[in-house]
């Protein structure tokens, strides 16, 4: 029986009884621009809202993508749960560190005096969130993106069916939602 991977990254044989073999993956060339984007939005971020100094996602993000770069641009095989774990894991990294971000972002409002600044920060973060979330629903739908819960903070245009996707569904649209109602409001009282 021919199979795909979930993510569609490769095919394989598999045999009854057997577990699947490594596959040789496709470029996932929109997954990695996409955490590249964040790694790069949230360099952009003021260093009191950002962990460490501002390159450090992009370090974080290059230690992980790199291998899988070099492995595509090879053509070398790799386990299929090697990649689904390790995709895992750096959106997990992601997220957190976002949530810790918006944390900051939260902590620093009496402090800051800067509508505007803050106004640059909230849509920093908010783009990371829009981001992170659309490669999260990558992940885990197989390919298919949606755009769904940050702006609306409901399904705009998929229904979500598993557990998994309305978990998701649900940070993306309270993390959104601290960043709009927090940061904006605070922000027009200082301009």
């Amino acid at each position: 029986m021919r199979s795909t991977d979930q993510n569609g990254a490769g095919e394989y044989e598999q045999t009854p009884g057997s577990s699947p073999q490594k596959v040789s993956i496709g470029p996932h060339w929109n997954a990695i621009l996409g955490l590249v984007a964040i790694g790069v939005l949230y360099a952009f971020l003021p260093t009191k809202v950002s962990i460490g100094p501002s390159w450090t996602l992009l370090a974080v993000e290059a230690v992980f993508l790199l291998p899988f770069v070099l492995t595509t641009v090879t053509r070398r095989r790799v386990s299929p749960v090697r990649l689904r774990v390790g995709s895992v894991i750096l959106l997990v990294i992601v997220t957190l560190t976002l949530a810790v971000g918006i944390g900051h972002l939260i902590l620093t409002l009496k402090r800051d005096v800067n509508g505007i600044g803050l106004i640059y920060s909230g849509l920093l973060l908010y783009g990371c969130n829009v981001l992170m979330f659309g490669l999260w629903y990558w992940e885990i739908d197989g390919g298919d993106v949606a755009f769904t819960g940050a702006t609306a903070f409901s399904p705009t245009d998929t229904l979500p069916m598993s557990h998994r996707a309305k978990l998701l569904m649900m940070l993306e649209a309270i993390l959104a939602l601290i960043i709009i109602s927090f940061v904006v409001s605070r922000a027009i009282n200082l301009i």
